[in-house]
């Protein structure tokens, strides 16, 4: 099995990617942040995107509503 190796520092000495835990990494920064800091990175992002997540939802819901009436109103149920 081949090792997957990648070049870091100065020198490009290679260090096995497998030595790297990035999950255990991201988690521990994670939860040494203050629970407010967390709370504003995510509402930060949110905030960019919340609108595109209503107007996704807005069509979905209209697609669904319009479904379910149709079949109501074709079947008689």
């Amino acid at each position: 099995m081949r090792a997957l190796f990648v070049s870091w520092g100065c020198k490009g000495t290679p260090i096995p990617l497998n030595a790297v835990n990035i999950e255990k990494i991201v988690k521990d920064k994670i939860n040494a942040l203050p629970l407010p800091e967390v709370e504003n990175i995510l509402f930060s992002f949110m905030k960019e995107h919340f609108k595109w997540i209503n107007i996704l939802g807005f069509f979905i819901g209209f697609v669904i509503g319009l479904t379910q009436a149709l079949i109501v109103f074709f079947t008689g149920v």
